[in-house]
């Protein structure tokens, strides 16, 4: 899980690195827009026959993710980010040791309901463009994501394990890829209902 280390500790340095840049200020939406495409970029690459451009990718996709985060620093202060940093970290090692230790491939099996979770989610957030005051809809999208990414955990780690074990060609940069989009939806959550706390 070498990308994964490397692409949380990278996205950690470079959110440091540019807490006062302007440009990242001021173009953050763009940033998560390019995150986006980097993504599909590197879905259409095979690992296999250009492994130095996926990787040049997925570093690209690490620093667009980390300049799109940079905001949160003012937003929350530095202090509630490392607090959901370290629940990040002790959520993804917890779930990600039960996975691991589990005596069967038992998550794997929550894949389709995962995924009419995630679309539920995607429709929560949706929503609240419209309803941006709605108490139930943030909760819903807080809470209810910390639940659903938890169990992405599971799922993404049983995954990994499974296509390691059996795949030939195995690709480690998108596979890196799940598990750090679930520890970045972990900690945007955690990190928005305690500086929203911190805030009453």
């Amino acid at each position: 899980m070498g990308y994964f280390t490397g692409g949380i500790l990278g996205t950690g340095f470079l959110m440091a690195a540019m807490r006062n840049s302007a440009f990242v200020m001021n173009y953050g939406l763009g940033m998560s827009i390019a995150s986006i495409g980097l993504i599909f970029g590197m879905m259409f690459t095979n690992y296999q026959t250009n492994p130095t451009l996926k990787t040049m990718l997925y570093a690209s996709f690490v620093g667009c993710t980390a300049a799109s985060l940079t905001p949160m620093i003012h937003a929350y202060g530095s202090a509630v980010l490392f607090d959901a940093a370290l629940c990040t970290g002790a959520t993804m090692g917890g779930l990600g040791m039960v996975a691991w230790n589990a005596p069967s491939e038992q998550f794997l099996k929550m894949g389709g309901a995962l995924s009419l979770g995630l679309g539920a989610l995607l429709g929560v957030g949706l929503l609240q463009m419209f309803y941006p005051y709605s108490a139930a809809l943030y909760n819903l999208n807080m809470y209810g994501g910390i639940a659903l990414f938890s169990m992405f955990v599971l799922y993404d780690t049983q995954k990994i394990m499974m296509k390691a074990k059996q795949q030939q060609h195995f690709d480690p940069v998108q596979n890196a890829m799940c598990v750090y989009l679930d520890a970045i939806n972990l900690f945007v959550r955690f990190a928005a209902i305690m500086g929203q706390g911190k805030r009453k």
